[in-house]
């Protein structure tokens, strides 16, 4: 018969050749790759423990102490160095890591005694002090690093927005299933965990099914992660850094008077070669017909067209699309919405409804309905 802490060694033994596939993987961002690896590899430390646990009937082997209360405190800081590297916004550096770990390295440090007095009454003490302050520590620091991250996702995606005018292969779904997860993941466990660490009571029965869930849920997590693609697939160029602010544009050589001359260009241009029609037309392209360099372009179309570089392209594409539903009546929505320039369906529509307040379906059918009253 299975028993529970053989499926613990099992699912440790799994993890440990996820880790070694996902520390040795080239594909795609490399060093994103590794510091997943570290997250997994924090979790089959994790089912180790608990395959200890079980199967010496709560006396733990040497090899992993299960008092490594530290560990959970590494799973925010890394899952915010994976996002920032995947980005591209925050580089990871040794200095910068061990700053950010350095609650679990104190942590980690101040459990070292326990090897040798751990089953003492001092070492209980200790290890009762230690674990309630991991729990403590655990919650406000998910919190922060959660925050942190969902800050850098938005902060990108803006970014993407000055950049490119079309956003389907570039999808961060990924980047918040991973967030996600792991914050759902630890906060589950140490809420389960806070009746045992803090008031002595006994964990509920399922506790070990639920950390048995949460490691499977991690390993296909780090299974799908070799397949996904590097985030600026299909891209010219990675923005490694933040598009230029309004303050950034005070030393810039474009004052108003050519900046409005330039963004007249910019719209005869797009106007006589119709380049709003190539469904990857991005930010260095378009600077390149115009002979600018890309953050003088940006600054001539955030200041003298008031948005951004994804908005004012898909505002032709928009004007196009229309111009067309008026011109020819009833039409096929996905041929035009690829001819616009949009690379599907739901992408046009949302643009469309953004601009018109009205899905094309809408348009059209309200645009037909004023014809006819006005014949009659």
């Amino acid at each position: 018969m299975l028993s529970l802490d053989n499926i613990f060694f099992g699912t440790a033994i799994h993890g440990a050749a996820l880790v070694v596939l996902l520390f040795f993987n080239a594909h795609a961002n490399r060093t994103a790759n590794r510091l997943l690896a570290i997250l997994v590899a924090l979790l089959t430390i994790t089912m180790w423990n608990m395959y200890t646990l079980t199967a010496q009937s709560g006396q733990p082997k040497r090899v992993f102490d299960v008092y490594i209360w530290a560990i959970p405190l590494l799973w925010a800081p890394f899952v915010y160095f994976y996002i920032g590297e995947m980005t591209r916004q925050k580089r990871v550096k040794d200095q910068k890591v061990l700053i950010h770990c350095l609650p679990a390295i104190l942590l980690g440090l101040a459990q070292i005694p326990l090897h040798f007095f751990q089953d003492t009454a001092n070492g209980i003490l200790i290890t009762t002090i230690l674990s309630k302050t991991a729990v403590v520590l655990l919650f406000p620091q998910v919190f922060l690093y959660f925050s942190l991250s969902v800050r850098l996702l938005k902060k990108y995606r803006q970014n993407l927005l000055e950049q490119f005018s079309s956003l389907e292969k570039i999808n961060l779904v990924w980047l918040y299933v991973v967030l996600g997860v792991f914050s759902l993941i630890l906060l589950i466990d140490y809420s389960m965990n806070i009746p045992a660490t803090l008031f002595n009571e006994a964990r509920p029965w399922f506790y070990n099914w639920i950390v048995l869930t949460e490691a499977l849920t991690v390993y296909v997590v780090g299974y799908l992660s070799l397949r996904q693609p590097e985030i600026f697939l299909g891209t010219n160029s990675a923005p490694d850094t933040p598009n230029p602010t309004i303050e950034k544009y005070l030393n810039s050589p474009i004052d108003n008077t050519l900046g409005t001359e330039l963004a007249d260009n910019l719209d005869t241009l797009m106007k006589k070669k119709k380049l709003f029609l190539r469904n990857d037309l991005n930010l260095t392209d378009l600077a390149s017909e115009m002979g600018l360099a890309p953050h003088h372009l940006s600054q001539v179309i955030n200041q003298h067209r008031y948005k951004n570089f994804y908005d004012y392209v898909n505002g032709f594409r928009i004007k196009y699309a229309a111009d067309f539903l008026i011109a020819n009546g009833k039409t096929n929505l996905t041929t035009l919405a690829f001819e616009a320039g949009f690379n599907n369906r739901v992408s046009f529509n949302n643009a469309f409804r953004k601009l018109t307040n009205k899905t094309p379906t809408e348009f059209s059918r309200e645009y037909k309905s004023s014809i006819t009253k006005q014949q009659h």
